[in-house]
């Protein structure tokens, strides 16, 4: 599937444009949709669930116009959608909640639904907790439960929208090797503020920011945007950088510091050029905003 999203923008009833003028391509495998809280992430999402509806532009997901209600429903149909905030019923096990959701979204059929709901456990690796109460399981745990309800249609489309968020160094990696996993052979989108998750699943992203679009390609293109701007350099406690110049990393060493700086040339005699991250193109980019 390629979804087209053209001249897309959305402005709330208060007033505030959330986007502003959005034009990208998605096809699929793991597709990153990075930004700051309040970049637009979440609205963006929202209009591609159907949730909301966008004040301008256009939708297209192969040959459906998702501003349309029926195509749109049709697209529904392929779309799972695990949302920032997602309500589990503390009392329910993992199995009874995912019975539950399988006939809101008309599953009807008792043995295909449960089969379906044995499946999606075993893709989440939570078969051996199945008949645990929700309220017992871990952040991490929670969130393979808000992706296996997401999978009972055999979605198309997995929209994932700051999953990570919260959970500790274990389960994150966790995460993401899942979502990765899951990419392979449908398209995922992951809306994130973590640069990392971005980073290590995907190989095209979206940089978005006040509602504008700043990056769309590939991964490896927008790390290559820094090259020869990262330096290494030990330094007094003192040091004061350029006013143009960011700061990723400080590191104290005895009597100096270790300083990991973005510069468009060596911040200081003796500063080393490093080899550059994507969150070293993130906070140039940043940094770019910052200054307008």
């Amino acid at each position: 599937m390629i979804i087209q999203v053209d001249n897309l923008h959305k402005v709330y009833g208060n007033g505030v444009v959330a986007l502003d003028g959005i034009t990208l391509r998605i096809e699929n495998g793991m597709f990153g949709l990075l930004g700051p809280n309040g970049a637009g992430k979440t609205t963006f999402m929202r209009i591609l669930a159907g949730l909301i509806r966008p004040t301008q532009g256009t939708i297209c997901a192969d040959h459906l116009d998702l501003t349309r209600g029926r195509d749109l429903d049709t697209f529904k149909a392929t779309l799972g959608y695990l949302p920032q905030e997602l309500e589990l019923y503390a009392d329910l096990s993992a199995s009874e909640f995912l019975e539950y959701i399988a006939l809101l979204k008309g599953l009807n059929n008792g043995r295909m639904r449960r089969a379906r709901i044995t499946e999606v456990l075993s893709l989440v690796r939570l078969t051996d907790v199945a008949r645990r109460r929700l309220r017992t399981f871990s952040g991490g745990m929670k969130r393979r439960v808000g992706i296996a309800q997401a999978l009972l249609v055999e979605p198309q489309v997995l929209i994932v929208d700051e999953p990570t968020a919260g959970l500790d160094p274990e389960e994150r990696v966790r995460f993401r090797n899942l979502l990765s996993e899951l990419g392979q052979d449908r398209m995922v989108i992951l809306s994130t503020h973590i640069v990392e998750d971005v980073a290590q699943t995907c190989l095209e992203l979206a940089v978005l920011c006040r509602g504008r679009l700043l990056f769309h390609g590939a991964t490896i293109e927008m790390i290559e945007s820094v090259e020869g701007k990262v330096w290494e350099m030990a330094a007094p406690p003192n040091y004061k950088p350029d006013s143009t110049a960011v700061v990723v990393a400080s590191v104290r060493q005895a009597e100096m510091v270790r300083y990991r700086v973005l510069a468009d040339a060596a911040p200081l005699p003796g500063a080393r050029s490093s080899q550059p991250t994507l969150e070293d193109a993130y906070l140039w980019m940043m940094r770019g905003i910052a200054l307008d």
